[in-house]
C-alpha cells in the first residue's frame, strides 16, 4: 500500500469520516449514514474455485476501507476505493470485489442454514442452492474516490465493450448484456464540496483550488481555525490528496511538534509565495500595458509586437523594452531598436 492510500484510508477508516463520505456522496449531503451504525467488515475477499482434475484454485482481492450500515429496514455494503490513477479495468476489478463479497454472503446462508436447519432441513430447490427462497442479500455500494486530475477511464462495462456507438446490432445486443456501472468520484472536482460535514469538505475545498495555488492559500487563510482543529491524521491526508505541492511536502519534512504535519505554518510560508507571485505578476501586466500605451501614442503597434510583449514574462526585459519606448520618437526608431535588441 502506497503513501498516499494508507493516509486516506486511515482517515477513513474513522467512522465519523466514512459516514460523512458516504452521506455527501451516496446521499447527496442528507445524514442518512450514522456513524453509530456503522460496523466494520474485512477487506479481503476471496473464493476456493475448482481448477483441473478438481484441485482447488483460489480468487483473491483487497479493497480499502469497507462497513455494514444499519438503516433499521434493511443493511448494506458500503465500500471504498482509493484511487491515486487512472484503472482502465476498474470497472471489472469492481465488478468482481463486489461479485466475491455476494458470494461470500451466500455462502455464510449456506452455513447458517445448514447448521440451524430451522424451521425444517432444506429441500427441493432450497436444498440445491443452499438457501431458502426467503433469504436476502445485503447491497454492495462501491465509491471510487479517484485523486488524480481527471478520469478518462471507462464506467461501465459498455465502454470497455464499445457498445455505446450506435449501431443495428448494438441496440438489440444491449437488451440482453447487462451494462455493469461503477461509482466513480473525483476528490478534485467535487461540485459541491459544503455537502461534507467533517474535515472532508475543507480537503476537498483544498483539491478544488490546488491548480490555483493563490485561491489555495487564500481558501486556507479564510478557514484558518477550522483547518487548525484538524489532527495529524487530517492533515496528514490532506497533504498526501495535495500531492502536487511539492515544496509543502519538502516544508512538511521539518520538525514539528509531537507526530503531527506541521502543515499550516508550510502553507503560511507558500501562502507568502503565493502574494510575493501575484505582485510580480501584476508588476509585469503593468510593464506591458505601459508599453503598449507608449508605442500607440506613437502609432498603430505592429500585431507581432503586440504578441511579443503581452507574452513576455521576463520583467527585466520588460523594463528595457519599456525605456526604450519612452525614449523613442517614432514607431520606426523603436521597431529598429527594439530588433536590435533581439540580435
Amino acid at each position: 500500500m502506497g503513501e498516499q492510500n494508507l493516509a486516506v484510508n486511515q482517515l477513513l477508516e474513522r467512522k465519523e469520516i466514512f459516514a460523512d463520505l458516504m452521506n455527501g456522496i451516496v446521499f447527496e449531503g442528507r445524514e442518512m449514514v450514522k456513524p453509530e451504525n456503522l460496523e466494520h467488515l474485512p477487506t479481503h475477499e476471496g473464493v476456493f474455485t475448482e481448477k483441473g482434475q478438481g484441485s482447488p484454485g483460489v480468487v483473491e482481492r483487497w479493497g480499502d476501507v469497507k462497513m455494514r450500515a444499519d438503516f433499521g429496514t434493511c443493511r448494506v455494503i458500503l465500500a471504498e476505493e482509493t484511487q491515486g490513477k487512472v484503472h482502465y479495468a476498474m470497472t471489472v476489478r469492481i465488478m468482481l470485489q463486489e461479485a466475491l463479497e455476494y458470494t461470500r454472503q451466500v455462502q455464510a446462508l449456506e452455513k447458517r442454514n445448514k447448521i440451524e436447519r430451522k424451521p425444517s432441513k432444506l429441500q427441493g430447490d432450497e436444498f440445491l442452492s443452499g438457501i431458502r427462497k426467503e433469504d436476502r442479500l445485503e447491497p454492495v455500494i462501491t465509491v471510487v474516490l479517484y485523486l488524480g486530475r481527471q478520469w478518462d477511464g471507462s464506467t461501465s462495462m459498455f465502454e470497455m465493450f464499445g457498445l455505446e456507438q450506435q449501431s443495428e446490432a448494438a441496440e438489440f445486443l444491449t437488451n440482453y448484456i447487462q451494462n455493469y456501472r461503477i461509482n466513480v468520484v473525483s476528490a478534485s472536482n467535487m461540485q459541491e464540496p459544503e455537502r461534507f460535514r467533517s474535515c472532508l469538505q475543507y480537503i476537498f475545498s483544498m483539491l478544488k483550488y490546488n491548480s490555483d495555488k493563490q485561491k489555495l492559500y487564500q481558501y486556507v487563510h479564510a478557514h484558518g481555525k477550522e483547518l487548525e482543529q484538524m489532527d495529524g491524521v487530517e492533515k496528514r491526508a490532506a497533504v498526501v490528496m495535495l500531492g502536487g505541492q511539492k515544496k509543502l511536502e519538502r516544508l512538511l519534512k521539518r520538525e514539528g511538534k509531537g507526530e503531527e504535519p506541521v502543515m499550516w505554518e508550510a502553507l503560511d510560508e507558500l501562502y507568502e509565495d503565493g502574494r510575493t507571485e501575484g505582485k510580480r505578476e501584476g508588476k509585469i501586466e503593468g510593464k506591458r500595458e505601459s508599453i503598449l500605451l507608449l508605442l500607440g501614442e506613437l502609432d498603430t503597434v505592429p500585431e507581432n509586437v503586440k504578441k511579443s510583449v503581452c507574452a513576455e514574462t521576463n520583467i527585466i526585459l520588460l523594463g528595457k523594452w519599456l525605456k526604450l519606448a519612452a525614449k523613442s520618437d517614432s514607431m520606426e526608431e523603436f521597431l529598429k531598436r527594439w530588433e536590435q535588441e533581439d540580435e
